[in-house]
């Protein structure tokens, strides 16, 4: 129990105001089918094939009769067949903003699988980029996220070189892609090349690294073993998945003296058994990959850093074509798994965002399904099933998966999980598990010695945990929880794992099982960037898995800059706010803070009090501060409420509090809205005078 002094409220809450809403919740696009994948059965072969015009658009409207499916050169009958469109709308032109405040923010918020309309993996083969692509990669990239990521998309940036997982770095969340983006850099354990291919020089021969040495078998593998890792952690996923891989090229098929291909050697067949369980396990997990060709347009001949002093005109045009051959050869690998996959190649192209538009616009499919006979899945034979898809249709163009192994995807499941890997699965995974429903609210403050901190705040819904009724009457509940918090390269930087107890009273077992619990814990972390806070429960009785997770950026703290930590809240019913300022004096009321700050839901027609700290430099405590403070609340991106600039107290020291309110009006909407909280120094000059914070919260009726 909690008393409320009007008094108090006045001199702090520095904006009270009631909202009110009239604007009608809009209609939303209904998703497709996200559940459509392609399968692989001794019963059912399910296939996604794109057929486009002579101008390279898809084609939306055949029949059944104008399609024909071979396997092995024998003609199929068609089973099923569906148009599966992915293709999304174009992004709005942004409002105008005011010059004075700062843009409507973008808020976390966790990925849900019926929203997902393209998963697209975009993969930088950093294992072969010269210093010089990786630059051109990491431009387009930035230009990716700010203007081709759409609403739906589900989208992960990882590199070859980064040894680590996919599924926990997918994200509907620009700023974390962004992050992502601003990670990526040159590898110095790659190609080492600092252009895009290699100048001449009089003292490298013909033969070596040049030609036909361009590439050796070792990244070769490297990367092949990285795609693999990345297709297997997103086979699961629902509909078909996209990869762009970004490279500079590998050789498949290397080419000997007299230039034919020369695939033999235990290494080379190594790397092609590799690209056949590639593109295998691609094809049975409804995977597209597309390549791109980061080193772009280059023009055969010689170039302004090659050295040809005291070289012969045959010694020079030897060299020349070595390193056009390097370039041809180094195609082709990269072309081959998109053939092989159903996606295409692009090459000889200076603009990476123009094929990647292509990419993007290359989403629908048709989904077209047949009954195999028995031979496809004889067990003696373990054949490998090529396809051939024909379209009737005049100048149409067809593309495909080339086949699969005569292997049931069912006797490929994976075995029943353990305790610990259900626990890692749903950490990873970029879809909350809601067996046991978890919400998550984690953000930034700063501690002693302007130490950075992750703090969290976890409601865990009690009714869909097991609690069993002991002799003595209480209630006993046996549970895990682990918590992982990983960096901007996709790796764990923290983590904890307690096993937990606990025995309720029946009052306070009957309170928990009506508003559940909260368990809030930190994590410090030494540089600000990007996290992830991860967070799963873990039923030991029934099994059930619960998670969550949260993208959150950690700032720098500057000696001349302002600095705001998250917002916590708590609500208050609107007539105990209403008696205490008639009666100007302390009334009791029933308020959670922690349960309000984690959950972030609110009721029509109540008080919402929030407060957050304001951090600046310990050498400028002697500066005199002006701050004046402005919310406002978002609704569909619109600006529905702004207050009025208040003064906020301060008094010299390092860390500032301060708070507001609102009310919620009782004819608002229900549905999602965003807080934005504007700290101004009216005494300070320039972009650093200003610092912003911002919230989701969700309103319920009452």
């Amino acid at each position: 129990m909690r008393t409320f002094a009007a008094t108090f409220s006045l001199l702090f809450l520095v904006s009270v105001s009631a909202l009110t809403q009239d604007a009608q919740v809009a209609p939303k696009p209904t998703p497709p089918d996200a559940r459509d994948v392609v399968r692989i059965s001794t019963n059912l072969i399910q296939l996604d094939v794109t057929v486009t015009d002579k101008k390279g658009k898809v084609i939306t409207d055949l029949r059944p009769d104008e399609i024909e499916i071979f396997e092995n050169g024998k003609k199929q009958d068609i089973s099923n067949f569906s148009f599966i469109s992915n293709l999304t709308r174009k992004a709005e032109q942004p409002v105008k903003k005011d010059r004075n405040l700062p843009a409507a923010p973008e808020v976390n918020s966790e990925a849900k699988p019926e929203n997902v309309r393209r998963t697209i993996a975009i993969v930088i083969d950093d294992l072969t980029l010269s210093f010089t692509s990786a630059y051109w990669v990491k431009s387009a990239l930035k230009k990716f996220v700010k203007e081709q990521v759409q609403d739906g998309d589900l989208v992960g940036i990882v590199r070859t070189g980064g040894g680590v997982g996919i599924l926990q770095q997918l994200t509907t969340n620009k700023r974390q892609l962004m992050a992502a983006v601003e990670n990526s850099r040159f590898n110095l354990s790659g190609s080492g090349k600092i252009g895009t291919v290699n100048a001449i020089r009089p003292w490298v021969s013909a033969g070596e690294t040049q030609g036909e040495g361009f590439r050796d078998d070792m990244m070769v593998n490297a990367s092949l073993t990285s795609m693999y890792q990345i297709i297997d952690g997103i086979r699961d996923l629902p509909g078909r998945k996209s990869v762009v891989l970004l490279t500079d090229g590998f050789v498949l098929f290397p080419r000997s003296r007299n230039g034919l291909s020369s695939p033999s050697g235990s290494a080379r067949n190594a790397i092609l058994n590799s690209v056949r369980r590639l593109t295998d396990l691609a094809n049975r997990s409804s995977v597209v990959i597309y390549t791109i060709e980061a080193k772009g347009l280059i023009a055969p001949g010689l170039m302004g850093e090659d050295n040809t002093f005291d070289m012969g005109s045959d010694q020079v045009s030897a060299m020349v074509a070595g390193r056009d051959k390097e370039v041809w050869d180094g195609q082709e690998g990269p072309a081959y798994l998109s053939r092989e996959t159903g996606g295409f190649s692009i090459v000889n192209s200076n603009a990476i965002n123009k094929g990647i538009d292509k990419i993007l616009d290359d989403q629908s499919y048709y989904l077209i399904g047949y009954q195999p006979d028995e031979e496809t899945f004889d067990p003696k034979r373990n054949r490998y099933n090529s396809l051939e898809i024909k379209v009737k249709r005049p100048d149409a163009k067809v593309r495909y998966r080339s086949g699969f192994f005569g292997v049931d995807s069912r006797e490929m499941a994976k075995p029943t999980l353990t305790a610990t890997e259900s626990i890692i699965k749903a950490l990873t995974s970029p879809f909350a598990v809601n067996d046991i429903p978890l919400h998550l609210n984690a953000f930034f403050v700063a501690g002693e010695k302007n130490s950075l901190n992750v703090k969290s705040y976890l409601h865990i819904n009690a009714g869909d945990l097991t609690f069993t009724k002991e002799a003595d009457g209480t209630y006993l509940a046996d549970f895990d929880i682990v918590g992982v918090a990983f960096g901007n390269r996709g790796t764990s930087i923290d983590e904890f794992a307690k096993r937990y107890k606990i025995k309720l009273q029946e009052s306070a077992y009957q309170r928990v099982q009506k508003k559940g619990f909260v368990y809030n814990f930190a994590f410090p972390v030494k540089n600000p960037g990007g996290y992830q806070v991860r967070v799963a429960i873990y039923d030991s009785v029934t099994k059930k898995v619960g998670s969550a997770g949260q993208f959150i950026e950690i700032p720098k703290l500057h000696s001349d800059r302002l600095t705001l930590s998250g917002l916590i809240f708590e609500t208050v019913p609107l007539n105990i706010w209403q008696k205490a300022i008639v009666e100007s004096k302390q009334v009791a009321y029933d308020a959670d803070p922690h349960l309000d700050t984690s959950l972030r839901r609110f009721t029509a027609g109540s008080l919402v009090r929030f407060g957050y700290s304001i951090y600046r430099g310990k050498d400028k405590l002697g500066k005199p501060l002006k701050l004046i403070q402005q919310f406002r609340v978002f609704y569909e991106d619109k600006v529905i409420f702004e207050s009025q600039p208040a003064v906020i107290p301060s008094d010299g020291i390092e860390t500032i509090t301060a708070m507001g309110s609102f009310e919620l009006g009782k004819d608002m909407l229900p549905g999602d809205y965003i807080i934005q909280v504007i700290v101004t120094d009216e005494l300070s000059k320039g972009s650093k005078k200003m610092s912003t914070q911002a919230t989701q919260f969700e309103l319920v009726g009452q």
